[in-house]
């Protein structure tokens, strides 16, 4: 049997010879501890990153407003009144076209509305409307009138419709530059083109495209 000695003995080597990746729960979790830490750290610094660049992003994006049209490749050309009256097309979507090419550019801000046509017997046609940009300074819109892309008449919104005013909640300077009115000649079939148009840059709207005898 052995003696007590011996038995301390055996005891002794036998710890010095214990494997030390064993190791308790508890010795476990203080020692990871430091890194869950540090995970949760980097986890919290990772996601105010996100939100602040997504944030960015939408700040940026509410202040330019939506995405327009590429930027073309040379300079914008300059918008000039005159060739409203100079242009020569073959049809309106050919008028179009070279009035864009010439600084003339669809926009929502103008806004406007034919009222009436009433037709006569001799092919000529009384038009009443309305028409404004809502970010104008007041100044009266030219409104052209084309006959398959030829210039038959324009006048300006110089009448006053405090009906319009009041609908859009315009200020009061607005309201004496919104009704236009004019009589053009538009020949059977032929096909009528209204622009409404700032001719300080070029912004315009379409207000009515459609065969003569022009009718509601």
């Amino acid at each position: 049997m052995p003696s007590p000695r011996s038995i301390k003995r055996l005891a002794a080597i036998e710890y010095r010879h214990k494997p030390t990746h064993i190791l308790s729960q508890k010795a476990l979790r203080r020692q990871t501890r430091p890194l869950i830490k540090l995970m949760q750290l980097s986890w919290k610094g990772i996601s105010l990153l996100c939100a602040s660049l997504f944030g960015s992003f939408f700040i940026t994006a509410w202040l330019i407003g939506p995405p327009g049209l590429p930027a073309p490749n040379g300079p914008v050309p300059q918008f000039k009144p005159d060739t409203l009256k100079t242009v020569a097309a073959s049809s309106n979507a050919d008028l179009l076209a070279k009035l864009s090419a010439s600084g003339l550019r669809e926009d929502s801000s103008v806004i406007g509305h034919i009222d009436q046509f009433t037709t006569g017997s001799d092919r000529s046609v009384h038009i009443t409307g309305w028409a404004f940009d809502q970010y104008g300074n007041g100044a009266p819109l030219t409104i052209s009138f084309y006959v398959d892309g030829e210039p038959r008449l324009t006048v300006n919104t110089t009448d006053r419709r405090d009906d319009v005013a009041n609908t859009f909640n315009l200020p009061k300077n607005v309201a004496t530059n919104i009704g236009f009115s004019g009589t053009f000649t538009c020949e059977a079939t032929a096909q009528a083109l209204v622009l409404a148009i700032n001719s300080a840059d070029g912004r315009y709207a379409k207000l009515d495209e459609r065969r003569c005898p022009l009718s509601f």
